[in-house]
């Protein structure tokens, strides 16, 4: 009878940020809590706690040292809390004390894994042999690790959405909220939302939009960057420079120190806007799903996981590839992307706005409970794997620990 899983569940952010990984843990570890029992699970949030555990519903939440992975100390906190399996989610080329420690067998490593790059180095997939199971957070990504000859792959699990929060709503409903986009009920309204921005191409896609706006001046479009205006790199300067500063609008930088807005308020944007623009290779695009969850389009890239998670929307393939750093990134022209939003506004124009199936198949793929039930066959499959295959020491049995009190004298 395998062992109840003790879950050490590590992706960076605590529940309390409105990051991606944050979104995730929020969702996905109190379900795995309902299963499994609060006691067995813990969050190990490094990068921004510090110094003290918190509780989170019962549910611990585990400072890190620094503000990177938390490899220093992320083995004294599965060892110190009797953990089974490490669940890591997100980067995984960086890992190395982790790799060493389950190459040594001091770890069951399960990795929550993105591919947001067309190139690695061998010695990141060598890295990843040591986990136990890599779990992708996309189809493309299950297929592009197994081409690398890993034998240890599972199937993809999509990354969730709370079906309660994304669904389409009325925009007519949110009049100020339109107001503090930029948006008006006559523009046609497209929305950005981008972290990381080095890595999204977002100077290519404000040059898409240029190139839109000067071919259709009727379209009065309006745009609303969700993002710092000066982040990794200085988007006012590159708006001002496009000349669409009398169009593009920016969050109250305030907001943003203050953690941003959150998963009800960004639903309400979501359904604010027309048009949702990705157009990058994704690891897995949140925003895309969160678009089709409230029927609204997405410009994405052919490359990445675009194409399996957006079913209303237009693919745009690359032209080049970003050379600049080691890990290659395929680019969009400027021109396809003012392709692909003139097709969506041609359509739009012909009154396809919004697509009812498309947020009914996305809720219904998407939603957390279903996303729970794949994690937890899976962890119990880990379990089965680590009893029938003795991946760990196994505890004496109570008999013989019985017998091993008495002296016994035996003569020969």
């Amino acid at each position: 009878m395998p062992e109840t899983p003790r879950i050490l569940f590590s992706p960076k952010d605590s529940p309390f940020i409105n990051s991606g990984y944050g979104i995730i843990t929020r969702h996905l570890v109190p379900r795995l809590a309902s299963h499994y029992g609060k006691d067995n699970i813990l969050v190990f949030a490094p990068v921004f706690q510090r110094d003290e555990v918190r509780d989170w519903d019962g549910v611990s939440i585990l400072p890190g040292l620094g503000a990177t992975f938390g490899e220093d100390v992320i083995y004294e906190h599965y060892v110190h809390q009797k953990c089974n399996i490490l669940l890591q989610v997100g980067d995984w080329s960086p890992l190395r004390a982790i790799s060493q420690l389950a190459s040594e067998n001091k770890i069951l490593w399960v990795q929550y894994a993105p591919m947001d790059f067309l190139n690695f180095p061998q010695w990141a997939f060598d890295l990843l042999r040591y986990a136990h199971k890599i779990v992708p957070f996309t189809k493309q990504a299950e297929k592009a690790f197994k081409s690398y000859k890993l034998q240890n792959v599972s199937e993809a699990i999509w990354i969730g959405l709370d079906t309660e929060l994304w669904k389409p709503l009325d925009r007519k409903e949110y009049p100020n909220t339109m107001r503090s986009l930029g948006f008006t009920e006559d523009s046609y309204n497209l929305l950005i939302v981008a972290a990381n921005q080095s890595r999204k191409y977002l100077r290519e896609t404000l040059e898409g939009i240029q190139h839109f706006v000067q071919a259709y001046p009727q379209a009065n479009t309006k745009v609303y960057f969700h993002t710092h205006v000066a982040g990794e790199r200085r988007l006012d300067m590159d708006v001002q420079e496009l000349g669409l500063q009398d169009i593009v609008s920016f969050p109250d930088p305030y907001n943003l120190v203050l953690g941003g807005i959150d998963e009800p308020q960004l639903v309400v944007v979501f359904n604010c806007a027309d048009l949702v623009l990705d157009v990058t290779m994704e690891g897995f695009g949140m925003s895309q799903t969160q678009a089709q969850s409230c029927g609204v389009p997405v410009v994405c890239m052919s490359e990445g996981g675009g194409p399996e998670l957006v079913k209303w929307g237009i693919e745009v393939p690359s032209y080049s590839i970003d050379r600049s750093q080691p890990l290659l990134k395929p680019v969009p022209h400027p021109a396809q992307i003012a392709t692909g939003i003139e097709t969506m506004y041609l359509a739009y124009r012909e009154g396809k706005r919004r697509s009812d199936s498309v947020s009914a198949w996305a809720r219904e793929n998407f939603s957390w409970d279903v996303i729970a039930e794949q994690w937890i066959k899976l962890i119990d499959q880990v379990m089965e794997e680590r009893e029938s295959s003795c991946l760990y020491i196994p505890k004496p049995s109570e008999e013989l620990l019985e017998k091993s009190r008495h002296i016994m004298e035996v003569s020969s």
